[in-house]
Protein backbone atom coordinates (compact mmCIF):
# COMPACT_ATOMS: atom_id res chain seq x y z
CA UNK A 1 0.00 0.00 0.00
CA UNK A 2 1.28 3.54 -0.78
CA UNK A 3 1.41 6.72 1.93
CA UNK A 4 -1.54 7.99 0.69
CA UNK A 5 -3.58 5.09 0.76
CA UNK A 6 -2.66 4.13 4.46
CA UNK A 7 -3.28 8.17 5.35
CA UNK A 8 -7.14 7.73 3.86
CA UNK A 9 -7.54 4.78 5.44
CA UNK A 10 -6.63 6.73 8.99
CA UNK A 11 -9.04 9.06 7.85
CA UNK A 12 -11.88 7.19 7.05
CA UNK A 13 -11.24 5.32 10.64
CA UNK A 14 -11.46 9.07 12.32
CA UNK A 15 -14.19 9.41 10.36
CA UNK A 16 -16.45 6.39 10.72
CA UNK A 17 -16.10 6.45 14.67
CA UNK A 18 -17.10 10.37 14.72
CA UNK A 19 -20.30 9.01 12.21
CA UNK A 20 -21.07 7.13 15.01
CA UNK A 21 -20.24 9.08 17.92
CA UNK A 22 -23.79 10.73 19.52
CA UNK A 23 -21.42 14.08 20.13
CA UNK A 24 -20.82 14.69 16.75
CA UNK A 25 -24.56 14.29 15.86
CA UNK A 26 -24.51 17.68 15.41
CA UNK A 27 -22.31 17.91 13.07
CA UNK A 28 -22.60 16.97 8.95
CA UNK A 29 -20.83 14.34 7.20
CA UNK A 30 -19.06 16.81 4.76
CA UNK A 31 -17.70 18.98 8.39
CA UNK A 32 -16.54 15.28 9.37
CA UNK A 33 -15.10 14.64 6.16
CA UNK A 34 -13.21 17.84 5.81
CA UNK A 35 -11.89 17.87 9.58
CA UNK A 36 -10.32 14.56 9.07
CA UNK A 37 -8.84 16.15 5.65
CA UNK A 38 -10.33 15.55 2.71
CA UNK A 39 -10.86 17.84 0.48
CA UNK A 40 -13.46 16.50 -2.01
CA UNK A 41 -16.64 15.18 -0.16
CA UNK A 42 -17.69 12.67 -3.40
CA UNK A 43 -13.69 11.18 -3.15
CA UNK A 44 -14.72 10.64 0.35
CA UNK A 45 -17.63 9.03 0.11
CA UNK A 46 -16.57 6.77 -2.31
CA UNK A 47 -13.38 5.52 -0.09
CA UNK A 48 -16.01 5.49 3.00
CA UNK A 49 -18.15 2.78 1.08
CA UNK A 50 -15.60 0.81 -0.63
CA UNK A 51 -14.05 0.52 3.19
CA UNK A 52 -17.49 0.40 5.05
CA UNK A 53 -19.98 -1.08 2.26
CA UNK A 54 -22.76 1.45 2.36
CA UNK A 55 -22.59 5.18 2.30
CA UNK A 56 -21.64 7.53 5.30
CA UNK A 57 -25.44 8.99 5.46
CA UNK A 58 -26.93 5.25 5.87
CA UNK A 59 -24.23 3.50 7.94
CA UNK A 60 -24.82 7.19 10.32
CA UNK A 61 -28.45 6.80 9.93
CA UNK A 62 -27.79 2.82 11.20
CA UNK A 63 -25.48 3.32 13.99
CA UNK A 64 -27.33 6.31 15.70
CA UNK A 65 -30.72 4.14 15.59
CA UNK A 66 -29.12 0.93 16.99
Amino acid sequence: RSVGEHLNDQRIAVCTRQLLDRKSAHKTIAEIAFAAGFRDISHFNRLFKRRNGTAPREFRRAGLAG
